[in-house]
């Protein structure tokens, strides 16, 4: 159950966002083979700033259920940049990218952990 949070810092058009949106779960099912149905994703758009330059910038936080391999960690940090960027007005010099790994304990859904 992945959850996608992107923060963007200049706002995009909601036609974008839906874009971005069906993007990035199309990226994440084909690289993770997770079932879309359970891709969760969250679009910010006018939220994240970089301190100190005066450019377009995106934050992305991937986070799953259980451990990630660094060449699928490498594989969605190329996938998600390209994505992001093609709808935004980032560049990947100005992308960030950040995973996080849960336990099943520390992921709830219905009511209970998934542990």
């Amino acid at each position: 159950m992945p959850l996608v949070k992107i923060l963007i810092s200049d706002e995009i058009s909601e036609d974008s966002k839906i874009a971005l949106n069906d993007s990035i779960s199309d990226v994440i099912h084909r690289i993770t083979c997770k079932p879309s149905e359970y891709i969760m994703i969250l679009i910010e758009d006018k939220r994240f700033l970089r301190l100190g330059v005066k450019t377009s910038s995106a934050l992305i936080e991937y986070s799953q259920l259980g451990k990630i391999d660094s060449l699928r960690k490498a594989e969605l940090t190329l996938a998600l940049t390209e994505t992001v960027n093609r709808y935004t007005y980032s560049s990947p010099n100005s992308t960030y990218v950040i995973f996080k790994e849960y336990s099943h304990e520390n992921w709830g859904f219905n009511g209970e952990t998934f542990a």
